[in-house]
């Protein structure tokens, strides 16, 4: 019997053969791969588990950031309202002093003038303009 006849009867399993020597290596280098190829797999399912996290982490910083500027711009826009506002109301505000006296001293004109010849009409249609001037002058300017 050949050499090899009796390894193979005491079950050695080293290889025999250049050709089997072959198969035992690239058997070897398939597991080899096998194994990386699972652990990328692996390696990848945790990655793409911690960017979904990061993208929602993402779109709720988005939001908040998103209301932080929305509350921002209504605060500094009910500010300067407020502002102009304020300044319109004290610049015109002489405005509004002379333009009351030119309405008095109007009407004290008209009606010292036309004393004698005023009726109680011609009294309560003056009212009423002045009434209707100031009421106008409040309501426009406010």
């Amino acid at each position: 019997m050949p050499f090899s006849a009796f390894k193979t009867m005491a079950n050695d399993t080293s290889p025999t053969t250049i050709k089997e020597a072959l198969i035992a290596e690239l058997l070897s280098d398939l597991s080899i791969a096998i194994d990386k190829t699972n652990e990328a797999v692996n390696s990848a399912s945790k990655v793409e588990t911690e960017l979904n996290a990061s993208a929602k982490a993402l779109i709720v910083a988005g939001e908040k950031y998103k209301g932080v500027v929305k509350n921002f711009t209504e605060q500094a826009k009910n500010d300067l309202t407020g502002h102009i506002e304020e300044k319109t109301r004290t610049s015109l505000a002489p405005q509004f002093g002379l333009l009351r006296k030119e309405i008095k001293r109007s009407i004290e004109i008209c009606y010292f003038d036309h004393k004698k010849t005023l009726s109680r009409t011609h009294i309560f249609i003056a009212g009423s303009v002045l009434i209707n001037l100031v009421l106008f002058a409040l309501l426009y300017f406010k």
